[in-house]
């Protein structure tokens, strides 16, 4: 049983991408030194890939972002220097920003309004192959580039894509084998599209370089026509797509294509039942004669490592992040060839969660008068406009002000025992009062305290709940140089 992954988390185990690209931005760094120092943390990422997993791509490193990186690639923009580049991603030529999928991830947007024609200017997959021999170049397949970029005259939806196919002929040239991956394959798509898909990759496909198409994050509704495609291995999820495995069930797998199961989760932190995952891999070797082992979707959605984290020992024994993923790829494989070891102190502790019985109780006796207001609402809204007395159309700001330099550092000088509580206190109390000075003096109606006193927004709370845990280093791409890092 082969293993592979994709996707792992770009940040750094020390958050070294946020700290070396916004380095460059206060000119602390040259472009010399940034370069270096992303391939760097490159060459970690796939270090780790090598220690676990037979088989990943090379070339998924980006400096900000991998759409704009393809839109660049294919020409749709240009920028001879990285002041320029990063112009698109942040200053006066930024593009627009939105969500990717469903997941908390955010890519910029290509603008094809301008667009003509497609010239490749710039192959970075073969720059990654020609630093990283053993990796699989990567690519953002055609379909998905277009389907998430703005700016296409509906009409004129196939005319791009059969261009960007002979794009991505000449990128791909000169490969043996490639990774390209396909999400927008999941979405609901037209006979239409999933014709034109038919189409790309018919030319694409005949190449003479094996593509191994990764497509995730749902099932695919027009699984039999992907059977069509030339291409040699098909990635699908089989986490949060679970109607893969009903239509495999029902039409089969093509004995000439390889299927890559994801099969462990790459959106959730939560450890893998190894031998449960197993049972269903033994499940879908029954329909596909070549099996390989995936992640279901990119790592990037998961923090990097529970290696750093301070957190009690039951928790840490459920926890499994993007390093520990590949960990239980390499596990289920030797499970699966009849190698038991090291699965039983894996999974020892991962169905077993304490219960506050205090919470226990109060819900066991709740009544249906719990779940209602005693004050209908038309009597509340009447005793609020009489207390607050606010005008027609009252003026406010949204709650949180910056989080400034000045700020973040006396908080750092209050954990590190600098200052004492009572000085670090004051000093937030003290800018509460200078803004609600200032919003009087403007005149807003309903007042903000600024929220000084707070790290990130939904730790600050968090971390004052039971049952909730915050991590030190759990720290997820939201986009660029961006993170975050949610509560457990």
């Amino acid at each position: 049983m082969k293993t592979y992954a994709y996707g792992f988390p770009r940040l750094g185990r020390k958050r070294e991408y946020k700290k070396l690209i916004e380095g460059f931005w206060d000119k602390k760094l040259s472009e010399h030194e940034l370069k270096k120092g992303i391939d760097k943390v490159e060459d970690g990422i796939l270090a780790t890939y090598e220690k676990y997993v037979d088989k990943f791509p090379v070339g998924e490193m980006t400096l900000y972002d991998n759409m704009l990186d393809t839109a660049l690639m294919l020409g749709l923009y240009k920028y001879e220097n990285l002041p320029e580049y990063y112009n698109l991603c942040n200053g006066k030529n930024a593009l627009a920003l939105t969500k990717w999928f469903n997941t908390n991830y955010h890519y910029l947007v290509p603008d094809f309004a301008s667009a003509s024609k497609f010239n490749v200017i710039w192959n970075k997959p073969k720059e990654a192959l020609e630093k990283h021999k053993k990796g699989i170049p990567y690519l953002i397949g055609p379909f998905t580039f277009l389907k998430l970029s703005k700016g296409i005259v509906a009409e004129k939806f196939g005319n791009y894509l059969l261009a960007l196919a002979d794009a991505y002929i000449e990128l791909i040239r000169d490969f043996s084998e490639v990774h390209i991956d396909e999400p927008a394959f999941v979405m609901e798509l037209s006979s239409e599209e999933i014709k034109l898909i038919k189409e790309i990759y018919s030319r694409i496909g005949v190449q003479g370089c094996a593509i191994n198409l990764f497509t995730y994050y749902d099932s695919v509704d027009f699984i039999e026509d992907l059977y069509e495609l030339p291409v040699k291995a098909l990635g699908l999820d089989f986490i949060n797509g679970r109607g893969n495995l009903a239509k495999i069930k029902k039409y089969g797998f093509p004995e000439s294509k390889t299927l890559i199961a994801g099969i462990v989760n790459g959106r959730n932190i939560w450890r893998t039942d190894i031998e449960n995952s197993v049972e269903s891999l033994r499940e879908l070797s029954q329909y596909a004669k070549s099996l390989m082992i995936s992640n279901a979707s990119p790592l990037f959605h998961l923090p990097i490592t529970i290696e750093s984290e301070h957190l009690d020992k039951e928790l840490l024994n459920k926890l499994s992040f993007a390093k520990e993923r590949l960990y239980e790829l390499k596990l289920m494989a030797q499970v699966y060839e009849g190698n038991s070891e090291g699965v039983e102190e894996w999974n020892k502790e991962i169905h077993e969660f304490g219960v506050n019985g205090k919470v226990k109780e109060r819900i066991k006796n709740l009544k249906g008068e719990d779940f209602s207001r005693g004050v209908p609402y038309l009597e509340r809204v009447e005793k609020q406009r009489r207390r607050l007395n606010l005008p027609l159309l009252p003026t406010s700001t949204i709650g949180s002000f910056p989080q400034t330099a000045e700020i973040r550092k006396e908080r750092m000088d209050f954990r590190g025992g600098e200052i004492s509580q009572e000085e670090y206190e004051a000093s937030i109390k003290e800018k509460i009062s200078n803004l609600i000075r200032l919003q009087e003096e403007i005149g807003l109606d309903v007042l903000v305290h600024g929220e000084f006193e707070r790290t990130d927004m939904v730790e600050f709370f968090a971390e004052k709940l039971d049952g909730i845990a915050t991590t030190k280093n759990g720290w997820i791409s939201s986009y660029g140089t961006r993170g975050y890092r949610p509560p457990i």
